[in-house]
């Protein structure tokens, strides 16, 4: 039998096993799991799976091996259309690698390193092609891959060899004694600790990517709108942060007892901090509920003759408070929780670096010092005397958080009546949403008109729908993270 190292492996017989073969080949070379991205036939952006790097970095892999029939050569034209599908990936990439069943050819690599350089002066991704014969010394190398897709390659052991072994451990044992044991025990704990904590520290990664994508998601949602009512608030910001949150401490659970201490104790902490930034968001949304309420029952009385005024001034000075809370959740998202979300990443990366005693890159740890003065500033910032909040809403995409006005060309108690007015009317519709049973009862006494209600629903459908996937969360406290 030809010994393994110079085993010559055959390429796959169809694509499907090509595409396993490269996810095997991408996790031994890499040292990490390659997780596919998506399935046949959704939108993959040229990407057929993905791993996160201890240190934080995206690695996706495209398995070139369906376009234009399995086995056809691939061409450096080939390399650009894959990377140009690449670049529409919605999130960072930091490493592209395109595996092929053709050939190592110095015009594929050459066509990578040309966009390698063009892609380096734009901090973009490096792009990697590796050929067939790039890919077999892979598959050298570990045994893992000669056994699962080439066994009849993998080396075998023999009887009198493996009586060999078990001689000869015997041997060591007796030789080393109790304490030789104990040391190989406890190397075999601390590997498999740093391998789980590995996997940890990735489980957090990717959990902190997703909430950041909640996050975002909030803040083009408050982007549209003056102000929002309770029931967008909830589904837009605060239910799909608080899905992402109680997943982080339920991981946290999982692991507690497998990953290194200090490591564990470093992402309890900043989920912890996770958790004061989610009641954050909270705050806006219960006093945007607050008004809401006094705002329904007003409006009730007033329908049933039982109050002259339907505008009072308990509810404009309810309405600028919670409009004020909006606005400092806003600015405090965009300034300071959305940037420590990546700061925090960083932390977690450094802790897990110098448990395993590696160098933790300068950049990386200048990242992760950035929490603390996030934090403070965070904590000191506070919305208290604001003259227009409403005028200041209009434009808080390019207002600063410190600022309590805006322009005074364009800040008027004039301008600012028209927008308090603005958000009084759409209230009229938009504090009836998740309240069915007042809004049939202000149709019935006559206040509004019956298609009140299916317009409510069409508009809960269309608010759930946007959200759909994102966030499974019940109304009210139950499930929500403490």
């Amino acid at each position: 039998m030809t010994a393994h190292h110079a085993a010559q492996y055959s390429i796959p017989a169809d694509w499907q096993q090509f595409q396993r073969l490269s996810v095997a080949v991408a996790s031994a070379h890499f040292g990490i799991d390659f997780h596919s991205y998506g399935r046949n036939g959704q939108g993959q952006g040229g990407i057929d799976s993905y791993a996160y790097t201890l240190d934080g970095r995206l690695i996706a892999i495209q398995s070139k091996s369906k376009d234009g029939g399995y086995g056809a050569a691939l061409s450096p034209g080939d390399v650009t259309k894959a990377v140009n599908k690449a670049r529409d990936f919605k999130f960072k990439i930091d490493l592209f690698v395109i595996l092929t069943s053709s050939p190592d050819d110095t015009r594929l690599s050459d066509r990578a390193l040309e966009i390698t350089q063009a892609h380096q002066a734009k901090g973009e991704f490096a792009v990697e092609v590796w050929g067939w014969q790039s890919i077999e010394d892979v598959i050298r190398r570990h045994e893992t891959i000669q056994r699962s897709y080439y066994p009849h390659t993998a080396s075998k052991t023999s009887t009198w060899h493996w009586v060999f072994r078990a001689g000869a451990l015997f041997s060591l044992i007796l030789m080393g004694g109790y304490g030789g044991f104990e040391y190989v025990n406890q190397r075999a704990a601390t590997n498999r600790i740093h391998g789980d904590t590995g996997v940890g520290v990735q489980r957090f990664i990717q959990q902190n990517d997703r909430l950041s994508e909640a996050y975002s998601n909030c803040q083009n949602e408050m982007d549209k709108d003056i102000f929002l009512s309770s029931f967008e608030f909830d589904h837009y910001c605060t239910m799909p942060v608080g899905k992402q949150l109680l997943a982080m401490r339920e991981n946290l659970q999982k692991i507690v007892l497998d990953i290194d201490p200090e490591v564990f104790e470093k992402m309890t902490s900043m989920v912890d901090i996770l958790g004061a930034y989610y009641h954050q968001g909270r705050r806006a949304s219960a006093l945007t509920a607050a008004y809401e309420d006094v705002y329904r029952k007003d409006m009730l009385n007033f329908c049933k003759k039982q109050s002259d005024h339907l505008i009072t001034d308990n509810i404009r000075q309810l309405l600028k408070s919670a409009a004020v809370q909006q606005l400092e959740y806003y600015h405090s998202l965009s300034s300071y929780i959305y940037p420590s979300l990546s700061a925090m990443k960083a932390q977690v990366i450094a802790s897990a670096l110098i448990m395993r005693r590696h160098k933790v890159a300068p950049s990386v740890m200048a990242e992760a010092n950035e929490l603390n003065d996030l934090l403070s500033q965070n904590q000191a910032y506070h919305l208290e005397e604001v003259t227009y909040p409403f005028t200041l809403s209009a434009v808080k995409m390019m207002s600063s958080p410190y600022a309590g006005l805006v322009d005074k060309s364009g800040a008027s108690s004039e301008v600012e009546a028209l927008r308090e007015r603005e958000v009084l009317i759409g209230g009229s519709l938009t504090s009836y949403l998740g309240h069915p049973e007042e809004a049939r009862q202000i149709v019935e006494c006559g206040g509004m008109k019956p298609e009140l209600i299916p317009a409510l629903e069409k508009r809960e459908r269309k608010i759930e729908g946007k959200t759909t996937g994102t966030s499974t969360a019940e109304s009210g406290d139950k499930g929500r993270p403490s």
